[in-house]
């Protein structure tokens, strides 16, 4: 009797550490926010446009405002939607914040920009960009604006001119929430 007592007195102890020990609070929410930034460039030379967006503008900023703890840098990428058939140079890709500080600017040399339909480019970004991009996340509220610009130069073939390109810069990034 006293093993069996003291078998269900040590499963009873171990349940009850695990019950006590392994049951965390949930503190923090992450969320991942993919900002697209949609450009459409044309004209009869080297062709570039440039639009600007906010955090502002998207809802998971907005909905949790008040909660928001960090917001960082997670990755970039840039494909194309639609563009003249053909359609060849370096393609030019540019994110600057409102204070008019380059976040990053990237260069794909000499494409078929028709490579990049089905298969993004990753924009891999220096350490100091980075650091540099992550620094204005931190302040979101005092940096909330940015304007990306597409170009397209050195046009060595295409069914044109005229030439237009259509592409999206897309900008990950992780936001930390309270709960």
């Amino acid at each position: 009797m006293k093993i069996i007592l003291k078998s269900l007195l040590f499963v009873f102890g171990i349940t009850l550490i695990f019950v006590v020990f392994s049951c965390d609070e949930l503190e923090n929410l992450f969320i991942n926010l993919v900002m697209k930034q949609e450009i459409t460039a044309s004209g009869n030379g080297p062709i570039s446009e440039t639009e600007s967006f906010c955090l502002s503008d998207f809802n998971e900023i907005n909905d949790n405002i008040d909660r928001i703890q960090e917001i960082k840098y997670v990755a970039a990428a840039y494909r194309t939607l639609e563009s003249t058939p053909g359609l060849k140079g370096d393609i030019l890709a540019s994110l600057v914040a409102a204070d008019g500080t380059e976040i990053f600017s990237i260069t794909i040399p000499n494409v078929q920009v028709e490579d990049y339909i089905d298969n993004p480019f990753e924009i891999v970004l220096t350490q100091a960009q980075i650091d540099l991009f992550n620094s204005y996340l931190t302040d979101y509220q005092n940096h909330d604006c940015y304007t990306a610009t597409l170009s397209v130069v050195n046009i060595t073939a295409g069914d044109g001119p005229p030439y237009s390109l259509t592409g999206v810069v897309e900008i990950v990034v992780e936001i930390k929430t309270s709960v």
